[in-house]
C-alpha cells in the first residue's frame, strides 16, 4: 500500500488529483490487513491497487524488505501474480528480490512463501554485518 501511495502521480483528473490529496495529506497511513474474507470494493483502495499493478506492470525488479507474503494475503498475491504474467506476456523479465535478515526475521520461511508463488524469479539478500548498506551494490551483481 506503501508503494502505491508513493507512486500516484498528479494528472488532469481533478477526481483523481482530489483522492491523491486525500492519500497522501489527509490520511498518512492506510493499513489494509489482510484476510481470505476481505473485499477490497472501497473507491480509494480500488484507484490505489489498480496504480500499484501499473506501477508493478512497468518495473522490471521487485524489492520486498521484510514483508513475510502471508497465506491470508490472497488479492495482494494475485495482484502480483498477475502483474507477473503480464510483464512475461509482453516478454519483459521480473527480478523479486526479498530482503532481509535471516537470523531476525525468519528470512527462510519468508524466501520459501515467495518461491512458492513466483518460482524462479526469486531471489533472496540476507542483510550483511553492514546491515542493509550493501544492498544496493548487490543489486548490481
Amino acid at each position: 500500500m506503501l508503494l502505491a501511495l508513493q507512486t500516484l502521480k498528479a494528472s488532469d483528473d481533478p477526481i483523481a488529483n482530489d483522492v491523491r490529496h486525500a492519500l497522501l495529506f489527509r490520511i498518512r497511513y492506510v493499513i489494509v490487513h489482510p484476510s481470505f474474507l476481505r473485499t477490497y470494493d472501497d473507491p480509494i483502495l480500488q484507484l490505489v491497487w489498480g496504480r500499484t499493478s501499473e506501477e508493478l506492470v512497468r518495473a522490471a525488479r521487485w524489492v520486498f524488505v521484510g514483508y513475510s507474503l502471508p497465506p491470508v494475503d490472497v488479492h495482494f498475491r494475485e495482484l502480483l501474480r498477475d502483474c507477473l504474467r503480464v510483464r512475461a506476456a509482453r516478454g519483459g523479465d521480473t527480478d523479486i528480490c526479498l530482503v532481509g535478515r535471516a537470523s531476525l526475521d525468519g528470512l527462510t520461511k519468508m524466501a520459501e512463501s515467495y518461491g512458492a508463488a513466483f518460482g524462479d524469479h526469486v531471489r533472496v539478500w540476507n542483510a550483511t554485518a553492514n546491515g542493509f548498506s550493501d544492498f544496493p551494490a548487490a543489486m548490481d551483481e
